[in-house]
């Protein structure tokens, strides 16, 4: 797989873990939002896999789901098999 597909794949993966804990914190985009200090906009963005958060969105995001970035960033790689 070529550098680019990779990095495509880990953000995808990223993408849906962050919906799905949103989802199973119950949080709307709204409560993340105000949670996180990151505009709805950006959250869709993200789980949409169309943009790669930044490491301050990235911390910004776990921590609103009271979790790790590298937690997040493991996760990702382990469904894609990063390597």
């Amino acid at each position: 797989m070529k550098p680019a597909d990779k990095s495509k794949s880990l953000c995808q993966a990223l993408a849906a873990i962050v919906r799905e804990k949103r989802l199973a914190a119950g949080l709307s985009l709204t409560k993340m939002e105000e949670l996180a200090d990151v505009s709805r906009q950006m959250i869709s963005f993200v789980e949409k896999g169309s943009r790669a958060p930044s490491l301050v969105i990235l911390a910004k995001i776990a921590q609103a789901l009271n979790t790790l970035p590298s937690a997040l960033l493991k996760e990702a790689e382990r469904r894609c098999r990063f390597r």
